[in-house]
């Protein structure tokens, strides 16, 4: 008799590309470390975004909510790194992270203080599959070290400079 995992495994090992954080029902910080995020520029800017495991690990997300995706400093992602290494991808970001979490200011989501890109997103969508969870929302809002950047009073975003090499560096 062939038995069922009781889990999924992702078919590759991943890294940490950012952390989905929004507020629960009972008023805490959540957090989920995701793999991959696509940011689609246009004059209604969405983003995407995805963890390598099943639904389980977002049952504190619900459709609908707002969400911040943010993309760790140094000192983030060495905790972040951490996490994963100690099989942690979704957790309460007050007893997990050694981390200041500021009010989004379009969204009711918290934002990660030491993360160097903010992007406040509304009207989350959740897609399950086999592999992995993905999250999609409406862009509302950029923080890009400390600068504001709203899509609709800028037309079009240019996805290029938020997301440069520069951002990224202290991923390589």
């Amino acid at each position: 008799m062939v038995s069922k995992p009781t889990h999924t495994r992702a078919l590759i090992e991943w890294r940490p590309a950012g952390l989905v954080t929004w507020y629960g029902s009972d008023g805490c910080a959540n957090a989920i470390i995701t793999a991959w995020f696509a940011l689609f520029e246009g004059p209604s800017p969405r983003l995407r975004a995805a963890w390598p495991v099943g639904p389980g690990v977002r049952r504190r997300l619900w459709a609908g909510a707002d969400f911040v995706l943010n993309v760790p400093g140094d000192k983030c992602l060495m905790a972040v790194r951490d996490l994963v290494t100690r099989g942690l991808v979704s957790f309460e970001v007050n007893s997990e992270l050694d981390q200041e979490i500021i009010c989004g200011v379009r969204v009711c989501a918290p934002r990660l203080a030491d993360c160097i890109l903010q992007i406040e997103c509304t009207n989350s969508r959740l897609i399950d599959s086999e592999f992995d969870s993905d999250i999609v929302g409406d862009v509302v809002l950029f923080h890009h070290h400390g600068v504001q950047i709203d899509p609709s009073a800028n037309g079009q975003v240019q996805t290029q400079n938020l997301l440069s090499r520069k951002t990224f560096s202290s991923f390589e």
